[in-house]
């Protein structure tokens, strides 16, 4: 596979060449410690770069969860349960439905036997 095409379909699912690695909730990425580089097997090359947290990062992951937990436990159960359910199904769709775009874009199936094939 050429870059260009290894790296659209990295981005497809969200990787980009330069990647914060502490994530403290939708939107905020932080990143301020060492990288970390992910390599190509293939052909040795770089795939893309991840900042680690610094100790800054790591106080303030742990000051957000702790406020969205405290948040968490006042939600009634059911409703918890519901909203996990949810997100999960939301995942499987959303990543299915990109493998499905990959595959098909490969192997010149039709859309519905390349999301028959990436439901398995």
């Amino acid at each position: 596979m050429d870059q260009d095409k290894l790296r659209a379909l990295l981005e497809a699912f969200g990787i980009a060449a330069e990647n914060k690695g502490v994530c403290l909730g939708p939107g905020q990425w932080r990143g301020g410690g060492a990288a970390i580089v992910s390599t190509n097997p293939a052909n040795e090359k770089p795939l893309a770069r991840i900042a680690t947290a610094s100790a800054d990062d790591l106080a303030a992951v742990i000051a957000t969860a702790t406020t969205a937990a405290h948040a968490w436990r006042d939600v009634p159960a059911p409703q918890r349960g519901e909203a996990v359910r949810r997100f999960g199904d939301l995942r499987c769709a959303n990543t299915r439905t990109r493998w499905a775009r990959w595959y098909r874009s490969r192997t010149a199936r039709s859309k519905p036997k390349a999301t028959a094939k990436c439901r398995r």
